[in-house]
Order: C-alpha cells, then sequence, then structure tokens
C-alpha cells in the first residue's frame, strides 16, 4: 500500500520459540511435506465476520483503537541486515514502543494481525535467498509477536518478481506443514491489489502458485483503492472486485462450496481522500459497503487506516497518514463499516 496507506492466540508453536534471536535461524534440513487439500477442507477456511483496520506501528502518533476492531499490525519489511524482518524495514522487531501496543491492545481484547510487505520497501520474499530462510524469517515474527493471523501484502515490485513468489509460497507451505505437525494450524490472508474488474493478473498468478505449493489460503484481501481510475460507486465496485475474487477461488477448487467461498473473501477500501485524486471514499461508501459486504457474505472488511479515521486538523487537498481529508468526526468510518460485523 502506498505512503498515505502505508500500509490484517498464543505462540503459534513451541517449535517457533527456538526462533527468537535476532537474525533468523539457519536454515531447516528437513524435507518438504504435503498439506492435505479437499473441498472439504475448504468449507472450514475463512476468516469470518471481522471489521479491521490496518494499522501503521511505525508513526508515532496512533491513536487508541474502539473495542472490537481487528487490528493489522504493518508493515514488517526485509531490514537494513537483508533476511531480518524490522517494521517498516528500519525499526527492530523489538522495539519498545510497538511491543507497548500490542501488549496493551492485546490486553484489551483485540485480534492482532501481522501483516508483511506492503508497497514500500524491500519484501522479505525478495531479501532471503532461499525459501527455508524466509520461512525462519517469518517464525521469528510469529514466535516474537504471536499473531493468530499472518497476512501477506504482496504488491508493486515483489508482486511481479516470479522468483520471490514462488520463495514466499513455498516458505508458507513449510511454516503451515510445522504447523500442522502440531495440530495448530497456520493461517495466512494474502492482500492484493485489484481493478475495477478484480484482481489483477499478478495477483491472480500470485494465488495459483500458492495453490500449486500446497499453501492452505484462508483469506483473500483485495485492496479496494487506486485503481487507477475513478468508480461512479465505491461500495458497489468493492462488491464486484469481491465477486471476481470469489470466481478466482473457485477455479482453484471447482469443487467448493460458494458460501465457504465467499467467506475467504475480504475487501479493504481507503477511507477519506485515496492516493489517486480525485478518488474519495465517503462515510456513505463505507456503509453501503457494510451491508453490501453482509448480505454477501464476505470473511471481513478491513480499512486504511486507524490513524486516518478522524479529521485533519486543517483543510488540505493532500493525502495524510493521519487523517481522512474529509468532514468526519473521529471513528465515524469505523463505526459505519462495523454494521457488517453488528450481531
Amino acid at each position: 500500500m502506498s505512503h498515505a496507506r502505508c500500509l490484517i492466540g498464543a505462540a503459534l508453536l513451541a517449535l517457533l520459540a527456538s526462533c527468537g534471536a535476532a537474525t533468523p535461524s539457519a536454515p531447516s534440513s528437513r524435507p518438504v511435506r504435503s498439506l492435505p487439500s479437499t473441498s472439504a477442507d475448504a468449507a472450514t477456511r475463512g476468516i469470518r465476520g471481522q471489521v479491521a483496520a490496518y494499522v501503521d506501528v511505525t508513526l508515532a502518533d496512533v491513536p487508541e483503537p474502539p473495542a472490537g476492531l481487528t487490528l493489522l499490525l504493518a508493515f514488517v519489511t526485509a531490514g537494513r541486515d537483508g533476511c531480518a524482518p524490522a517494521w517498516g524495514g528500519s525499526r527492530p522487531l523489538d522495539d519498545d514502543a510497538v511491543l507497548a501496543r500490542v501488549r496493551r491492545w492485546r490486553a484489551a481484547g483485540h485480534e492482532l494481525v501481522v501483516s508483511f510487505g506492503g508497497q514500500r520497501g524491500t519484501d522479505l520474499a525478495q531479501a532471503c535467498p532461499d525459501a527455508r530462510q524466509l520461512a525462519d524469517a517469518y517464525r521469528h515474527v510469529v514466535a516474537a509477536l504471536a499473531p493468530t493471523v499472518i497476512d501477506l501484502d504482496v504488491e508493486g515490485p515483489a508482486l511481479a518478481d516470479a522468483a520471490s513468489v514462488r520463495r514466499r509460497s513455498a516458505a508458507l507451505h513449510l511454516l503451515q506443514a510445522d504447523a500442522a505437525d502440531v495440530g495448530r494450524p497456520l493461517r495466512v490472508m494474502f492482500t492484493l491489489p485489484a481493478h475495477t474488474g478484480g484482481l489483477t493478473a499478478a495477483g491472480l498468478a500470485l494465488l495459483a502458485d500458492a495453490d500449486a505449493a500446497g499453501v492452505r489460503v484462508d483469506a483473500v484481501n483485495a485492496m479496494t483503492m487506486n485503481y487507477g481510475q475513478v468508480p461512479a460507486d465505491p461500495a458497489g465496485t468493492a462488491i464486484t472486485v469481491a465477486s471476481a475474487a470469489h470466481d478466482a477461488l473457485a477455479r482453484l477448487d471447482p469443487d467448493a462450496d460458494s458460501a465457504a467461498l465467499w467467506r475467504q473473501v475480504w475487501v479493504t477500501p481507503m477511507i477519506g481522500r485515496n492516493d489517486v485524486a480525485p478518488e474519495v471514499f465517503t462515510l456513505a461508501d463505507a456503509d453501503r459497503l457494510a451491508g453490501l459486504a453482509r448480505a454477501r457474505g464476505l470473511g471481513g472488511v478491513g480499512f486504511w487506516s486507524l490513524a486516518r479515521d478522524r479529521p485533519c486538523l486543517s483543510a488540505t487537498s493532500d493525502v495524510s497518514s493521519a487523517c481522512s481529508g474529509v468532514d468526519a468526526p473521529p471513528w465515524a468510518f469505523t463505526a459505519a463499516l462495523s454494521r457488517f460485523a453488528a450481531p
């Protein structure tokens, strides 16, 4: 996700705790194992019924989130030492300020998701030389932060890099095989760019690669923003994109139940003023999207970002990482989108 949106339990595995050193451990010599993949299994997938805010944890001013939000901690990328994870590529994974927020938000009941990648910096899949070292880098993050889900936000150069796409798929397969060995599955979400008709061709190719590698994909999160053209109906366009994502999943598993596949689909708009002028996602759009997504049975609705769900201190035509750029009170977008998950 661009600069303005720079940008979805307990420790996952006892095995992962051994990866707590600052530098990822040496590659494992264990062979790759196959994971079961059946249509019946697909019916249990999905990350359901959630409204989630991306949080740029590198910002100095991060507001305290309203109750009930899932928080996607963004973004873990390659640090200065190459194949070693860091927040935004510069802040250490064990940064005191970030960890304090993580502890506070977890204690307040927020589900936490760690998001890897984003539009800026170097994706770990590009920095790590092979799948096993990449898997070790992912393990290090999971052991340190104990997320319930990991989100792979793949866009820009990382999405166009076929070799890194293959490394990522192989590394995720290794992680999920380890998790299956101890009966604590690792849930994986891919966040991918879209045009007004659906996911991009590169995003579809990534999903096919992950499927071929045996990765269990629990959710596909379409970035319904910055399409390159301004949609007349942002909420309706988001559902069109979601429908195309559903169909892409159905092509990968043609025997899967349609409703189950819908539960694997998320959409994530950029609230307020978007990067592509004059695109604006309004409160009315948020309210309409919540209703449409609920009616269609989507798995979740995200938004970029937590810090932007508040008005700017002064009128501006610039896109900010700290405010929405529209006339809306604090948490208005959260309230509107939360209709999606209302009981």
